[in-house]
């Protein structure tokens, strides 16, 4: 946080932000820095071989996965997709695991 809010100062100065305005953008870059973090973190200590986006995956090793839904899937929040696999009646040792090693 401390890296940014220098800038963020300056640039709140020159648009004429409110503190307010100015404190959530600091925040919400620290926010996202965080987030960043974290993810890079955890995709360390899984000691993945490789790392594949979504974009590389390659649907045809799994022809019975639906790609479109599982596109679709990923544009959503974690809770929307709970709400979605709760709705879809998917009993629990059915439902996406850790074995999906998307990152």
């Amino acid at each position: 946080m401390i890296s940014c809010y220098q800038s963020e100062a300056e640039a709140a100065v020159k648009a004429e932000l409110s503190y307010q305005e100015y404190l959530y953008k600091v925040l919400q870059q620290h926010t996202v820095v965080r987030v960043d973090n974290s993810v890079n973190t955890k995709i360390k200590k899984a000691r993945f071989p490789f790392i594949k986006s979504l974009e590389e995956y390659d649907f045809t090793y799994q022809p019975k996965m639906d790609e479109k839904l599982i596109r679709e899937l990923a544009t959503l929040t974690s809770s929307q997709r709970q709400r979605i696999l709760s709705l879809s009646g998917l009993r629990e040792w059915e439902r996406p695991t850790k074995q999906w090693h998307l990152a």
